[in-house]
């Protein structure tokens, strides 16, 4: 039997059917022989591809040469990696950095959340200083750091202003005489918010050039106040306003304090620049002049 088109002059010649199978069993058999060579080809390429080897300065079997098994793949990452401790060394802003006055090395850095730090020349690394085994009755607040001072007559003592809260005052006062390496506690509460509006800038707190036992805070809700026992007791300045100003009814208060032979000068909230003259000792006797006023908040100076 065969098969055609209709019959006449012109038509195209007539194909047997058994030849016609033929042809395309023929064709399928090329096919199937041209994709078996090429995939055969295709192995034989990725096994001549070089193993990747380890970087300058690592030994080569730190580079695993062989391809995982599905058993490999399915053990613990345990078995098959080695891990170790990375340190971070930092968290949060760094908000501000205290620098003493005649030894240059010894710098503090604080953070809003990440606790306070100290400058480790030798090593070139900063050495976090809070911790459970080095503050008393730690909190959580205590990583929020609104302030640092070093005291400039005696580098190994430093004072730090710690807290988180508008609320209540269980804010608090840290005093070091080791350089931070241990703290302990005034005992007096203050409402203190490291993480809060208006935490960049100058320093709440400042030594006096002379005696290392006189401090001076400026709080954000009570003023200025001053201590001449080290952070154990403290007393109000009068004449530096109590300043409300601030976002969302949480007040800046006093922005920053500055110590020096001068007198000392503060810096309020929608107040402007204040000086304070005379005995730290006699708070009631102490002179108060405003240098200038201000609307808005002076961060620095």
């Amino acid at each position: 039997m065969s098969v055609g088109g209709a019959g006449g002059q012109g038509s195209a010649p007539r194909i047997p059917v058994r030849f016609g199978a033929l042809l395309t069993f023929t064709l399928l058999g090329f096919i199937v022989a041209a994709c078996t060579s090429s995939t055969d080809q295709s192995n034989s390429n990725l096994d001549d591809v070089s193993r990747p080897t380890a970087p300058e300065g690592f030994p080569n079997d730190t580079v695993d040469s062989t391809v995982p098994s599905p058993e490999a793949l399915a053990s613990p990452v345990s078995d098959r990696y080695t891990f170790s401790d990375l340190e971070v060394g930092g968290g949060g802003w760094v908000t501000g950095m205290v620098i003493h006055p005649r030894e240059p090395d010894l710098m503090y850095a604080r953070t809003d959340v990440g606790g306070a730090y100290r400058w480790d020349p030798s090593a070139e690394r900063w050495i976090q200083l809070l911790s459970a085994e080095t503050v008393p009755n730690p909190d959580p607040g205590d990583w929020q750091v609104s302030s640092m001072a070093i005291a400039p007559s005696d580098p190994n003592l430093v004072y730090m202003a710690v807290g988180d809260s508008f609320k209540n005052s269980e804010g608090r006062i840290l005093v070091s005489s080791d350089r931070g390496s241990t703290w302990s506690d005034g005992g007096r509460g203050f409402v203190v918010a490291g993480n809060a509006e208006n935490r960049i800038g100058g320093e709440r707190l400042a030594v006096d050039p002379v005696s290392a036992e006189t401090v001076w805070f400026g709080s954000r809700t009570e003023g200025l106040l001053v201590s001449t026992d080290g952070a154990s007791s403290w007393s109000p300045v009068d004449g530096i306003p109590v300043s409300a100003a601030g976002p969302d009814d949480k007040p800046t208060g006093v922005k920053w304090v500055i110590s020096s032979e001068e007198g000392v000068y503060v810096g309020v909230a929608n107040e402007g620049v204040y000086q304070v003259r005379g005995d730290p000792g006699d708070p009631g006797g102490l002179r108060v002049e405003q240098l200038w006023e201000s609307e808005g908040v002076p961060l620095d100076a």
